[in-house]
């Protein structure tokens, strides 16, 4: 459908919008059913009406995220890099690989990074909590487990079968969303790692199983 609308844009939409309002949309699974409206119009060859997925960003949240990822870490000033980059990636993830891949402001950031990285380590007090949704588009779960590794028995991870990006205040989940205003509130901390079952409910609803059907998706690509 992308490929389709590179070739033939229409008035409010071209490939590139169409795979970005498909990365944004991604964010929250509230989004699906408007996002998936839009893919049938595109598919049909109908004619699709601007919708609030396809609204450009306001600018203070943009300049935000560029400060701090341009700003906490080096980036190569080499563009054949990026160049190289896009067009491997366009090819593995056709939806927003290249967009992902290509050029960044922070090829070209006028300030170097004040301080080194922090190393992430085991050491220090029991009292980190990381929330992690098994499909969330942004942060992928995997690096939710490194986390939980890298930081030994100072955190526990509470594993959140739904997709999204963000959980604590930002999903239905009641499940997670007990653990996290219980630790908020009063303190307590898990004794153990949790999972937590969708909000609609799961025929699979045990982490084993919802990290075999993850596992099984990434096959595919």
């Amino acid at each position: 459908m992308a490929a389709k609308l590179d070739a033939h844009p229409q008035e409010d939409l071209t490939g590139n919008s169409f795979r970005n309002t498909t990365r944004v949309a991604l964010i929250s699974d509230d989004n699906f059913p408007e996002l998936a409206q839009m893919w049938q119009q595109v598919d049909k060859n109908g004619t699709v009406k601007r919708t609030a997925l396809a609204d450009q960003p306001d600018d203070s949240s943009t300049a935000v995220l560029l400060s701090i990822i341009c700003g906490d870490t080096s980036w190569t000033k080499d563009l054949a890099t990026y160049q190289a980059d896009s067009v491997r990636d366009a090819k593995r993830y056709p939806i927003s690989g290249a967009m992902a891949s290509n050029v960044w402001p922070c090829a070209f950031w006028p300030v170097a990074p004040k301080e080194p990285l922090v190393k992430i380590t085991a050491d220090g007090p029991s009292n980190i909590l990381v929330m992690q949704n098994l499909r969330d588009p942004a942060t992928y779960y995997p690096g939710g487990v490194q986390m939980r590794a890298a930081l030994g028995n100072r955190a526990r991870l509470v594993s959140v079968d739904q997709g999204g990006h963000g959980v604590y205040l930002l999903s239905q989940n009641a499940c997670a969303a007990d653990i996290a205003t219980q630790f908020l509130v009063s303190g307590a901390f898990p004794a153990q790692d949790r999972f937590c079952t969708g909000t609609t409910g799961s025929p699979n609803g045990d982490r084993g199983s919802a990290i075999k059907r993850i596992e099984a998706s990434d096959r595919l690509f």
